[in-house]
């Protein structure tokens, strides 16, 4: 038997008359970045040190050369289960979650408005659904959820429109917000190149945006006795994919933070299938699911 951190990997077969050879890939580095991480498999090698030391070992140079697997089949999407049932109850405790957790952070604030940025893409609109349902569940009018667009040097008018569409279908209060204007203005006070007219979109330029939006979104859950709830999933946090600080990072309280962004598809398509939300917000939902995953989304 071969396992890997506690994960089965091979069994030989069990009546088997003749000699075997059980293989499989094993992640080194995974297990030595385990044993840095966890201490307590020491101790379970002191309380079992008399059968440890009856196990054989075989010492073998570890090659430094990345070779292919041959023996591993790796998730296409590690974080959704493959049977269908089991990734329904996946969604179902994933969605609870994430509205339950938002209706305590309403009750323990005393707060009830919301205020969130809407792009149409995956994670704001799957926010945008935990809002709704918290407000259901308080029984609060879908109307505190304060939604605003921003759109920005290169916001598509496809899924401007999904926003828009969406935000209007769940009956929550809608605003669309340019955010150009200001963008100009700090761009120029930073001397940026693209204030002198020039094709220059660096990080400062993708950068001041996101900022924008962010300080947006503070101050008018400031002005409107509210909080902001975050969109940003953990496929963005663990790959930094995100502006630190003052930017799509922060939140009052981040409802996708724990949730990577191929599960957050799966969920919105759960939602669907559940009709939650209603056929003509349904329709909506399916044309974002339809659209490429791309970094602005």
């Amino acid at each position: 038997i071969i396992y890997e951190c506690g994960d089965f990997l091979a069994q030989s077969p069990r009546f088997a008359e003749d000699a075997t050879i059980t293989y499989a890939d094993v992640d080194l580095d995974r297990i030595e970045q385990d044993r840095s991480r966890d201490a307590t498999w020491s101790q379970n090698a002191a309380d079992y040190a008399d059968v440890v030391r009856k196990v054989r070992v075989v010492e073998f140079s570890r090659q430094s050369a990345q070779t292919p697997l041959q023996y591993r089949v790796v998730a296409k999407r590690p974080y959704v289960p493959a049977a269908k049932d089991e990734l329904d109850q996946r969604c179902y405790e994933c969605y609870n979650i994430q509205v339950s957790g938002l209706v305590q952070r309403m009750r323990s604030s005393g707060l009830k408005k919301l205020v969130i940025g809407v792009s149409g893409g995956l994670d704001s609109t799957h926010a945008l659904l935990v809002c709704v349902q918290a407000l259901d569940k308080l029984k609060l009018p879908r109307s505190n959820c304060l939604a605003y667009t921003m759109p920005g040097f290169a916001t598509g008018e496809a899924t401007k429109s999904y926003a828009t569409e969406l935000m209007r279908r769940l009956g929550v209060t809608a605003h669309e917000l340019d955010i150009r204007p200001s963008c100009e203005v700090m761009l120029r006070d930073l001397g940026h190149p693209y204030a002198k007219g020039e094709p220059v979109y660096d990080v400062t330029f993708e950068n001041v945006q996101a900022g924008e939006r962010t300080n947006h979104l503070f101050r008018l859950a400031n002005h409107q006795n509210a909080f902001v709830v975050g969109t940003g999933d953990l496929s963005e946090l663990a790959l930094g994919w995100c502006t630190y600080g003052v930017g799509d990072h922060m939140s009052h309280y981040g409802v996708n933070a724990s949730v990577p962004k191929s599960l957050i598809q799966c969920v919105i398509q759960w939602v669907i299938d559940s009709d939650f939300v209603g056929p003509e917000a349904n329709d909506v939902l399916s044309k974002i699911l339809s659209v490429e995953i791309s970094p602005e989304l």
